[in-house]
């Protein structure tokens, strides 16, 4: 996905934050500051402590968030955040 063969999501729906923060390049940090902030990925709450992205939500999310080249080019760009 994204041209990075190398950083595939899990096969599994509900994934971890230590994935997404993974497969996005984040720290889990980062991740954190985004669920209290309410932006990034849609995730999830299950019990007290336990939080979880799907799989869809989170390749929609990306979708979201990519743009067309300002400058005219065939080209995507992704933009973190």
């Amino acid at each position: 996905m994204l041209g990075q063969p190398d950083l595939e999501l899990p096969s599994q729906e509900l994934l971890l934050p230590s994935e997404v923060a993974q497969y996005l390049r984040l720290s889990p940090w980062t991740l954190l500051v985004w669920r209290r902030k309410r932006k990034g990925p849609p995730w999830m709450k299950l019990g007290r402590n336990r939080v979880r992205y799907t799989r869809v939500g989170l390749q929609r999310w990306l979708r979201s968030r990519l743009h067309a080249s300002s400058q005219g080019k065939q080209g995507k760009e992704i933009e973190n955040g």
